[in-house]
């Protein structure tokens, strides 16, 4: 029976161990439908504690806000059917998902907890008709003929306002693939699934009496 959590980018699998199962066996298998929800209840308190685990691993390297980070972290639980579930962590975060302010020079982010805020050269932050407000750069770099034009950027011509990007922040998943990000996560993922079975067992014994 297969059974476990997938965290996705990483390639990394948990499953139920033979003694586990051999557990839940011994104290369970007379009880209709038990077994399985007590290993579905297992792995979803483990999904949700690692979805947790990751975005709070990957903050400690990058300044994120953990609701833009959050929706970057998909989850899909398990089931008394379908004993699997995982931990999807990709995407990538655009520069407004961390705290940022307008210089003259250009817009200044801080993207690492650990490292002073940069100054991104010539960009600005700007909402779109969609109502995505974000930080974007011109790509278009011109070489400047004659005296400097200075007019509000809206009445300059196209070929000197577009087009743009927007800038986005360093990889969230390459730095959780990081071992010294990645492996205090690992250790806890095993730790959740023992923790969360041992309870899980423990209650069911007590309600049967």
């Amino acid at each position: 029976m297969p059974s476990g959590i997938t965290i996705e980018k990483r390639s990394f699998a948990v499953q139920f161990n033979e003694q586990q199962f051999a557990d839940v066996s011994r104290f369970l298998g007379k009880m209709n439908n038990v077994p399985n929800k007590v290993l579905s209840r297992t792995l979803n308190d483990t999904i949700k504690g690692t979805k947790t685990d990751v975005s709070s691993a990957i903050r400690e390297v990058l300044a994120a806000k953990k609701s833009e980070l959050d929706k970057n972290i998909k989850t899909v639980l398990a089931t008394r059917d379908n004993l699997s579930g995982s931990v999807t962590v990709k995407g990538v975060l655009p520069a407004k998902a961390f705290t940022f302010k307008q210089k003259s020079a250009g817009v200044q982010v801080k993207f690492y907890v650990h490292k002073p805020a940069e100054v991104i050269m010539s960009s600005f932050v700007a909402r779109m008709k969609s109502s995505y407000e974000g930080i974007f750069i011109r790509t278009n770099r011109m070489k400047q003929v004659g005296r400097p034009i200075k007019k509000p950027w809206p009445l300059m011509p196209k070929e000197y306002r577009f087009p743009i990007r927007i800038v986005y922040a360093p990889s969230h998943v390459t730095i959780l693939a990081s071992d010294p990000v990645w492996q205090p996560v690992e250790k806890k993922i095993g730790e959740r699934l023992q923790k969360a079975l041992t309870r899980e067992l423990n209650y069911e014994i007590n309600v049967a009496g």
